[in-house]
């Protein structure tokens, strides 16, 4: 079976699988339970349950009220009808039961809407709370991806749209409606229950059947139509969520938009955007159309049934011919109302359905993250142990080039290392080997896109072996089985080894991360303050890579990105090495838009204190560093030259004596 044919029919079925996950089925609800389940993990229980049972008891209370209520006027009808003017003491005796049923009720719904608030703030905070343990989760070796990398990457996630749309808006509007479905799923039985008997009571099985036949047909024609809004939804929120990205985007970048005179194209893009959100909101109205057409012909048919129910007992069947118009008026009055909440009962259970559909939209969003997340083949544990491992080659040049050396002094080793992207078709490093000794320094140069960067992604550990996805590609295309979607487009194989432990390791990419927060926080980033004793080591720091005093002494928290400089936030990049203190660093272009005499004076720094380390001083202890850059002057601060050609070849040299 040709594999083209066989990965098309794949996708097809995969692009049916993802519309039946947004169906109204089995699968929703088990999506429901599994993040009911995982939902309050860091919420006390029995905080929860307290609260749960509060909220039930208030909610039925309420309910048991109005029932009073219905009763109260009963008995004013049959007041007025017996036009009795003497009986003073029953109007204030009326007036204040009514009073006191009035507050009560409307404290109940106040307790109730309060309590709702509580428990949706703390669902959602719990939820939360878990889905970042596992979002930010970091695998004790080095060789893990981590998850917030992978989801946000379109080469790695192929369906999971707008993960931070989902933490940020989704999670809360699932747990604000959840709660209002929890209060109409403990009140609306108690409606239909208590009201269906007191309507049995007055009008009889014929006018009880008629209520409910009318009410079972809104909730078939409610169930057939739930299950295109659910997934309507699910398709606007996406749209809503690229939309919503796009002009973040536009807010992060304004800069780069506006130097390169891109407006129109921006303006393009946001408008295809906003139509592809009108288009998506269009189909959801049109669907939305007749589920809101049957709740709204069973809300304003509720008063013609009231009042045609209400007459079979009186006359059809003659039930009350023996009773006076006073006690006729208190029957019409509370059969009025009795049937009246029976008929709320069922429209509040059809409604149940509306707000159902739109939140099992949600709730499919959050439990696709949840899934995700969870999932054995993308967490960085399982593929630690699912990733295959090349038996160590020594390359003869390193034994004799290099020297022998013990197990104990490699900092870094790279076995027959291949690196492919788009889906194989470049190849950046082919067969790569090196090994790099306590007190040696690298350099990587190389044309643009030949793969410098891209070296440092693997030894990261961000970028994974795909030799067991491949594999599993090849049996299911043996087997006749449709394969799945690789799970990203670049093709790697290899061994990497490293001989520092992740403490004592340091990443600092050529886009430098910076955050709204004081200078402090920026410099001591990863680590916090409590991690080091001399609270003004930072400043020193900054000063050594020549940071202006201003920004030093700035007071307050402060948007830096909009703020520094591109050398500014190279010189915060460096510093934060100087502060941290690594054993091994990779260092991606750190120096590129810094001055030669600051690149010098900050790679001086690095030599010396390897060097001291070498020699057994105390202090720093830095065993080595790996650098990408272009510049022919970084040479003379490294011992070993890394080049590529950028078609899969290399060429590792020491860098010549006469150069240093």
């Amino acid at each position: 079976m040709n594999e083209e044919k066989v990965a098309d029919e794949g996708y097809k079925e995969t692009q049916k699988q993802r519309a039946n996950k947004t169906a109204f089925n089995w699968l929703l609800v088990k999506r429901v339970v599994l993040v009911l389940r995982n939902s309050f993990v860091y919420f006390p229980l029995r905080y929860l349950i307290l609260l749960l049972i509060m909220f039930g008891i208030f909610s039925l209370a309420e309910q048991v009220l109005i029932s009073q209520l219905g009763k109260l006027n009963g008995e004013f009808y049959f007041l007025l009808e017996s036009k009795d003017t003497t009986n003073q003491h029953f109007y204030v005796n009326f007036l204040g039961r009514t009073g006191i049923t009035l507050f009560g009720i409307v404290s109940c719904m106040t307790i109730v809407t309060t309590l709702s608030s509580i428990i949706s703030l703390l669902w959602r905070k719990s939820l939360t709370s878990y889905l970042h343990c596992l979002y930010f989760s970091s695998s004790s070796t080095l060789r893990s991806s981590p998850l917030y990398y992978l989801l946000n990457q379109p080469l790695f996630s192929n369906h999971l749209d707008n993960v931070d749309q989902r933490f940020t808006s989704e999670i809360s509007s699932m747990t604000t409606l959840g709660l209002k479905l929890l209060n109409q799923f403990v009140t609306i039985p108690y409606q239909i229950i208590y009201y269906s008997y007191r309507s049995y009571v007055i009008i009889g099985i014929y006018g009880l059947g008629g209520i409910y036949a009318f009410f079972v047909f809104g909730w078939i024609i409610s169930k057939i139509i739930v299950g295109p809004v659910l997934r309507a939804v699910v398709l606007k929120e996406r749209a809503e969520g690229s939309f919503r990205w796009e002009h973040s985007l536009v807010r992060q970048k304004n800069e780069e938009i506006a130097f390169a005179m891109g407006d129109e194209k921006q303006r393009e893009i946001c408008e295809k955007k906003i139509t592809k959100v009108v288009s998506r909101t269009k189909s959801l109205i049109l669907r939305q159309f007749f589920l809101y057409f049957t709740e709204n012909t069973c809300a304003y048919m509720s008063t013609i049934i009231n009042f045609t129910l209400i007459s079979i007992p009186i006359l059809i069947t003659h039930q009350y011919r023996d009773q006076d118009s006073g006690a006729i008026s208190r029957i019409i009055s509370e059969s009025s109302f009795n049937t009246l909440y029976v008929i709320a009962g069922w429209t509040g259970l059809i409604a149940m359905f509306s707000n159902f559909s739109e939140f099992g939209g949600y709730v499919t969003r959050v439990a696709e993250l949840l899934e995700e997340m969870k999932n054995d083949s993308n967490h960085p544990s399982a593929q630690d142990e699912g990733t295959e491992r090349t038996h160590l080659i020594t390359n003869e040049m390193y034994e004799t080039e290099q020297g022998s050396s013990t197990q104990q002094d490699v900092v870094l080793r790279v076995t027959d290392l291949n690196c492919a992207v788009r889906r194989g078709k470049k190849q950046l490093v082919n067969n790569l080997h090196l090994i790099l000794y306590k007190g040696e320094s690298l350099l990587i140069m190389g044309p643009s896109g030949s793969g410098k960067s891209s070296i440092l992604r693997v030894i990261r550990g961000i970028w994974q072996s795909t030799a067991p996805a491949q594999a599993q590609r090849e049996q299911s295309l043996k087997k006749g089985q449709k394969p799945s979607s690789p799970s990203h487009k670049n093709k790697i194989t290899g061994e990497i080894e490293i001989g520092v432990d992740n403490k004592n390791l340091m990443f600092v990419s050529q886009q430098v991360y910076i955050f709204k927060s004081t200078m402090s926080e920026l410099v001591y980033f990863p680590k916090s303050r409590i991690h080091y004793e001399d609270q003004e080591e930072w400043k020193e720091n900054l000063r050594h890579v020549e940071m202006s005093e201003e920004i030093i002494e700035a007071e307050g928290r402060q948007d830096w990105s909009k703020i520094l400089s591109p050398g500014e936030r190279q010189k915060v990049a460096m510093s934060r090495i100087l502060q941290s203190k690594p054993r091994l660093v990779f260092l991606d272009e750190v120096t590129s838009q810094v001055s030669s005499s600051l690149e010098e004076k900050f790679y001086e720094t690095l030599k010396r204190e390897m060097e001291r380390t070498r020699l057994g001083g105390m202090g720093w202890q830095l065993d080595g560093y790996v650098s990408v850059g272009h510049r022919e002057s970084l040479k003379q601060y490294h011992d070993w030259l890394l080049t590529l050609d950028g078609f899969g070849g290399w060429e590792l040299t020491r860098v010549q004596e006469d150069i240093l």
